[in-house]
């Protein structure tokens, strides 16, 4: 008796879900790497020829995202179709289509990095900008837009860029002059005579030609040929005693005002000079509704002080220009006749010995560098908006990279020069870490957009920005 065995064959949704899932994510990388595609080679396109085109950038990533995969694809298949007679187009065409497109992105990474760099720099959110907007009738700052022009940005921060002082700059190939020929190998020059001879006859005016008109407004010079002053000190490593007298437990010390002299209690704990108001208004100093606050912490509790500037202020021997000081009624004493507090912006400059028993305080500037540093005195004017100051951390694979951007506004009347910042990075409110940039020059209530880019960060929680070196102009 022959016996038939049945067998069970489970069919489930397994082996169909598995094929739709990997479909579906071969055809998502193939969208997403065609977009990258599309919008490199669009940019690139634009930066050759020097236009933002809308159907030539369109063009351009398109062919360069479907050309080179159709005719790859087209070669494999007709190898398939050597062994399988059945192999068809379609077979491969996803796959070779992810391949080819992530194959020519790591191409032009990189091959020229600096060159895909400052094109998605200048023309990358040409996908994301007002004109596709207008297109699909939507707002520009569309999140959608908004998030695109974003991971541009940072995709172009990832490769070869490197920040400049005041704005983010490529970096370029430094190009030699060609050497040129001795002068005996240009054959027989002309004599000294005839050269005269030419010059003369070019230094004649045709009398008949208009001679232009004399300008009536002074020519504005240019930032870089501008004159800068140095602040005149007297001897800045020499030595000053000044004296001082005793009221209780504070020293009171005589400094010079712009046209009179004044007594300052000899404070260690106040961060800026301060001046009561009925002294700003006999100096015709008294800082507008406008200027810079600070928050001061007095014994009659917290109070919210304006920041004014000094054109000079004399101790002993030295003259400092343009000092900072705050307006402050509850500093001073009337009765002792004392006009503010002397605070550190000014002390920080010496090095300070206070003799009580003879009655002498001694300051001697450690260097000239130091004395003419005008930080404490700039920081009240030079302010970065904490909406505006945004900073974050990119992580690679070998390094960790931060990017800091913000609005920097002079609120002074001066221009401020050969400014230093600094970036302090913070680890449970300790210091990890630090980078330092630098500003030429900020003119006068100027607003600059400022982009920094630290390739080195550590591990930090928080970090805070910092004027260490500057002077007024």
């Amino acid at each position: 008796m022959d016996v038939q065995e049945n067998v069970h064959v489970a069919r489930g949704v397994g082996g169909w879900f598995a094929t739709i899932w990997m479909s579906l994510l071969l055809m998502t990388g193939c969208l997403l790497s065609m977009l990258l595609l599309l919008i490199v080679g669009g940019s690139l396109a634009a930066q050759w020829r020097g236009s933002r085109s809308l159907p030539l950038m369109l063009v351009t990533g398109g062919l360069l995202s479907l050309t080179p995969v159709f005719i790859f694809n087209g070669f494999i298949t007709w190898l398939r179709q050597q062994w399988n007679k059945h192999a068809r187009f379609f077979d491969t065409f996803f796959s070779v289509f992810l391949m080819g497109n992530t194959a020519l992105l790591a191409l032009f990474v990189l091959w020229m990095p600096a060159k895909t760099s400052s094109a998605l720099y200048q023309y990358g959110n040409w996908l994301f900008d007002k004109d596709v907007a207008t297109l699909f009738q939507i707002s520009e700052e569309h999140p959608v837009l908004r998030t695109g022009r974003r991971l541009i940005k940072r995709m172009a921060y990832l490769l070869e860029v490197e920040p400049g002082s005041n704005k983010l700059t490529h970096k370029e190939t430094k190009t030699k002059p060609p050497p040129y020929p001795p002068i005996h190998a240009l054959g027989p020059q002309p004599k000294d005579s005839e050269i005269k001879k030419r010059t003369s006859s070019r230094k004649r005016r045709n009398p008949l030609r208009r001679q232009p008109q004399a300008q009536t407004k002074p020519r504005r010079h240019q930032p870089i040929a501008r004159r800068r002053r140095k602040p005149t000190i007297a001897n800045p490593l020499k030595e000053v005693s000044i004296r001082v007298r005793r009221h209780g437990n504070s020293l009171i010390i005589s400094a010079g005002l712009p046209g009179r002299k004044s007594d300052f209690l000899l404070d260690t704990g106040a961060s800026f000079l301060s001046l009561s108001s009925r002294m700003a208004h006999r100096l015709n100093v008294y800082p507008p509704r406008n200027a810079p606050t600070l928050t001061l912490h007095t014994a009659n509790g917290v109070i919210k002080a304006r920041v004014g500037l000094l054109p000079y202020f004399k101790l002993g021997s030295y003259r400092l220009t343009n000092v900072a000081f705050v307006l402050c009624d509850a500093c001073g004493e009337p009765k002792q006749g004392v006009a503010g507090l002397l605070g550190l912006n000014i002390l920080r400059r010496f090095l300070v010995t206070i003799d009580q028993g003879s009655g002498y305080i001694r300051l001697r500037p450690p260097d000239a560098t130091r004395f003419n540093n005008q930080a404490a005195d700039m920081r009240p004017f030079l302010k970065w908006p904490k909406r505006q100051l945004r900073g974050y951390t990119t992580n690679m694979l070998v390094r960790r990279v931060f990017k800091l951007t913000g609005l920097l506004r002079n609120q002074s009347h001066l221009d401020a020069l050969n400014l230093r910042f600094r970036v302090t990075y913070l680890k449970n409110k300790r210091k990890v870490g630090h980078y330092e940039f630098n500003i030429d020059e900020l003119s006068s209530q100027e607003k600059r957009r400022i982009t920094i880019r630290d390739k080195n960060a550590p591990r930090f929680e928080s970090y805070r920005v910092e004027l260490i070196q500057g002077s007024w102009d």
